[in-house]
Parts: structure tokens; C-alpha cells; sequence
């Protein structure tokens, strides 16, 4: 239904299109007539242009666009003609100096790459090709899965929290099925191949994907991981529809801190961690719910070590309340208990 109504808001809007696409004046509205749904496009794609592209060219025209979150950008002027035009150029590879196009198959869809141009609400573009695409919005209950992410971001691995740092992809609840539970995922842009990938790598339940803003998945995010946040932001996304750029065991970009001392600290810091001495030894800490008591201060002293650019981390414990040091390279000191 969605293709549908695609297709006939672009029957609908033609002539509007074609009144624009010449000038570069301001965007008016646009038709408001209930035009049927014509399934026979074809005449009109095979329209003769105006005027004929020079041999090694490629030539912009309103009524040649298949994507359908583009039409329906146009049709509720959230974007102008000039601004699709200068996006379908840069998607083509062409120029105003005629450089042979590329193949667009091997880039972002070209609805993504109109959310980049100057002067567009990159926002209102995704939140578009979330209707379009049918995602469910997923605000409301972005903002109750505190607890759900406190209980299960164990569950992932490092490079796997930096993946959905860096893509903006957050578990937010899960819901109760016949054949098991199914995790919901909320993020800006649920149609990504990226995170697509991403969850289907990960070691989680059967998913479904809905939309969240933007800034209220990063929001969380900060919550979720506070200290992780401020190292993983920096590392480069996956290109839209293209294998993982380094093998699982290569550094990346941010991965030049190194962390010394207490053995394997980042897996125990969020999967285990040995129970400190207790006042009632008969009440140990559930085993399915291990304590963590070094989560917390870890996720800081990366913060820390982020802000102050430092490439190294060491950490010791001393004494008989085991105080932990943290030296940064730079020669500078933090003692925390």
C-alpha cells in the first residue's frame, strides 16, 4: 500500500514538478486533486525531455524519480526541487563539468543522500522514510528502557557496543511472542543495511526495527553507556551496503588506548566480577545477577582518558583495600577506592 500511494502522490504532483524543475524559484504548493492509482507509468517515463543530454551525460527530470521517500518528500515539501537535483547529482557522479556517472547501485539510496545537502532537515527526511518504509515509532518506549538496557548490555560484546554507539541503535524492550521473545531496536534510520548486518552478526533474539529521533536515541545512549560513548562515537560507519571495512581481531581507530594492570578488566567490568567481601558471608550476591562494582568507574577513567587524549591506561590495585590507581601517560594520577 505504501508503493501505492507513492506512485499516485507522484501522478498527482507532476504537473507541479514540472512547472519547477526549470527555475529556481521557491517551491509552491502542491496538487491537492485525489488522482486514481495508475499502474501504467511508462508513457510518461518515456517522455521525450526538453532538451536532449549531451553524448556521456546524464540529465535530471522530476518524472524519471523511482524513490518513493524522495516523492514523498517533494509531496509534502519537506525538501525543494533544487535541493533533489543537487542531491540526484552527487548520487549520479555527474557534474556540471559532465563526469561520466557512476554506477548508483554502489551508493547510499538516494533519499540519504538529499538528508545531507545544506539547508534540509536530515531529521523530517528520516522520519519520512520511516512512514514510507511502514516503521513503527518507537519514542515512547525509548525513554522506559532504562532498565531493559541496564540488564542486557552485557549481552554484547565490545566491538558490538561500539557498532550500536556508532550506528545510533539501541535494544529498548522485548515482547513476548509464540515462538520465543523478539527484541525491539530503536533507531533514526531503520531501513540502514548497516544495522541490519550488525544485529544479524550479534548473538540476539529474533528483532524488529522501529524509529526513534535521532537525538533521543543518543540521548539514551549517553545513559546506557557514559563512559563507552565518548570513545565509540569516533569510529567511522560502515559504508551503506558494504562489508565491514577491518577483520574482527584489526584495531581500529579508536582502539589506541591501552589499558594495563587488572587482567581482562573490560570483559569482567560488564560480564562478571569477583564479590567483594560481604558482612553477612550466608547472603552472597545472586549468581544470575553478578556484581559489577567496577562498571561504573571504568566507563569514567575511559571517559577521562578520551578527554585528555591519553594512550595509555594503567591501572593497579594496592593494599589491603585493594585502592585502585589509575596513571595516565601523560604523568598525571587519579586514585580512586
Amino acid at each position: 500500500m505504501k508503493e501505492e500511494r507513492a506512485d499516485a502522490i507522484l501522478l498527482r504532483i507532476k504537473p507541479w514538478l514540472e512547472s519547477e524543475a526549470p527555475s529556481d524559484a521557491p517551491s509552491g504548493n502542491a496538487a491537492s486533486s485525489s488522482g486514481a492509482f495508475d499502474d501504467e507509468l511508462e508513457s510518461a517515463e518515456t517522455a521525450p525531455p526538453e532538451t536532449a543530454p549531451a553524448e556521456g551525460e546524464t540529465s535530471f527530470s522530476t518524472l524519471d524519480l523511482r524513490d518513493r521517500v524522495v516523492v514523498m518528500l517533494l509531496h509534502d515539501q519537506i525538501v525543494r526541487v533544487e535541493q533533489v537535483k543537487a542531491a540526484w547529482e552527487q548520487w549520479e557522479g555527474a557534474s556540471s563539468a559532465g563526469a561520466p556517472p557512476t554506477d548508483r547501485r554502489s551508493s547510499d539510496a538516494l533519499w540519504r543522500v538529499v538528508a545531507r545537502q545544506p539547508g534540509v532537515d536530515a531529521e523530517a527526511v528520516y522520519a519520512a522514510a520511516a512512514r514510507v518504509y511502514a516503521f513503527e515509532p518507537a519514542t515512547a518506549i525509548l525513554y522506559r528502557s532504562r532498565a531493559f538496557l541496564r540488564e542486557h548490555r552485557a549481552r554484547f560484546s565490545l566491538r558490538e557496543r561500539r557498532r550500536l554507539v556508532a550506528l545510533d541503535v539501541l535494544p529498548v524492550k522485548s515482547d513476548p511472542t509464540p515462538d520465543g521473545p523478539r527484541w525491539v531496536f530503536a533507531t533514526h534510520d531503520p531501513a540502514r543495511p548497516a544495522v541490519h548486518h550488525l544485529l544479524a552478526e550479534a548473538d540476539v533474539p529474533p528483532y524488529e526495527l522501529r524509529y526513534a529521533p535521532a537525538a533521543a536515541v543518543r540521548a539514551r545512549i549517553e545513559e546506557a553507556f557514559p563512559g563507552a560513548a565518548a570513545l565509540e562515537r569516533g569510529i567511522d560507519e560502515t559504508p551503506e551496503g558494504a562489508a565491514p571495512e577491518r577483520d574482527e581481531d584489526a584495531p581500529s581507530e579508536t582502539e589506541g588506548l591501552r589499558v594495563e594492570g587488572l587482567p581482562d578488566l573490560p570483559d569482567a567490568v560488564f560480564e562478571t566480577s569477583p564479590p567483594e567481601e560481604a558482612e553477612s558471608p550466608e547472603e552472597p550476591p545472586p549468581r544470575d545477577e553478578p556484581a559489577r562494582p567496577f562498571a561504573g568507574l571504568y566507563e569514567e577513567l575511559l571517559a577521562e582518558a578520551a578527554r585528555s587524549g591519553a594512550k595509555r591506561l594503567h591501572l593497579t590495585a594496592e593494599g589491603p583495600e585493594r585502592q585502585l590507581t589509575a596513571t595516565f601517560d601523560t604523568g598525571g594520577e587519579l586514585r580512586h577506592t
